[in-house]
């Protein structure tokens, strides 16, 4: 299967993007859908994940987070919400996508939304790292049975399986925050949701290489080579990881004009599937045809932590 990863300013069309993204949900060779977010566009991918949430019925949409910009209790609430959206028309299918700004994009967003400068990259990513494992405690907060609806009693949740958490962290401009919980929002279908890293630089693998259940790697000026990151993840035998009892699928940024174009590349050895870049939703028809027929395209789901 197949990731198809929509750019923000694509999104900008609502009527092209609830038709592309209603496409994407009828073809079974593609597995999930990233909505890009960069703060600059103006749009948030997880409102728009909630819009399309209803109208799917199949396929797992994984809106990106800004981080810093998002608060950690915010993004957990947030997604939570998505996850229990996308259970009332299919299986629950909810992911997040965790992103940093940096240099001058990040300067821009920043000034737009009135929040300090961008940290350099290494700040950035540790904070990501740490604004995840927050919003994973509030994700687990409740147990799955902790509401009860006891009308008799009046009582909606069973309190004593609504736990307090915690977390403590360190922000990309070296400030300690604390999230505390529990979540306000009841612990989604699926609890803890995919986590989507986009890796183009060594900053972003450390931290995918602790968090990330799947790994897009962003193809660019090749600061991260697809062996290095099978290096630090493990391929799929899973023989040569870290902590060989978690599978991390790779898998590889392209364009997909080029795909129209040219056809469905050759994966590399040990990488699990293609995550597609879609900036014109105009292409989205012709990419699904080329996509069917090839049988190339093929992923490894992700698993959970």
């Amino acid at each position: 299967m197949t990731t198809v990863r929509i750019s923000p300013a694509a999104a900008l069309d609502i009527p092209a993007l609830k038709d592309a993204v209603t496409a994407l949900d009828a073809d079974p060779t593609v597995e999930r859908v990233i909505l890009g977010d960069d703060h600059v566009t103006g749009q948030s991918a997880v409102v728009l994940a909630a819009w399309l949430a209803p109208q799917t019925t199949r396929i797992a949409l994984v809106p990106e987070a800004p981080v810093p910009n998002t608060e950690p209790f915010h993004a957990a609430t947030a997604t939570a919400t998505l996850d229990h959206l996308t259970a009332f028309t299919g299986p629950a299918r909810a992911g997040w996508a965790p992103t940093v700004q940096t240099g001058e994009v990040g300067r821009r967003d920043a000034a737009l939304v009135g929040l300090r400068p961008p940290a350099e990259p290494a700040s950035a990513w540790e904070h990501a790292v740490d604004v995840d494992t927050a919003v994973s405690a509030l994700w687990g907060s409740w147990d799955p049975d902790a509401e009860i609806r006891d009308t008799v009693t009046a009582r909606f949740i069973d309190r004593d399986k609504v736990r307090y958490t915690e977390t403590t962290g360190t922000d990309a401009a070296g400030e300690t925050f604390t999230v505390k919980g529990p979540s306000i929002v009841p612990r989604s279908p699926q609890g803890d949701l995919t986590t989507v890293i986009t890796v183009d630089g060594q900053e972003s693998l450390s931290a995918a290489s602790r968090i990330a259940d799947v790994v897009v790697l962003r193809r660019g000026d090749g600061s991260v080579t697809v062996g290095e990151v099978l290096e630090k993840l493990g391929t799929p035998d899973r023989s040569d990881s870290a902590s060989p009892d978690r599978y991390v699928p790779v898998l590889l940024e392209v364009d997909a004009s080029g795909i129209v174009n040219s056809g469905v590349p050759e994966l590399p050895e040990g990488v699990s599937g293609l995550a597609v870049e879609v900036d014109d939703l105009s292409t989205v028809r012709p990419l699904l045809d080329a996509l069917a027929s090839s049988t190339t395209g093929d992923t490894v789901a992700g698993h959970h932590r």
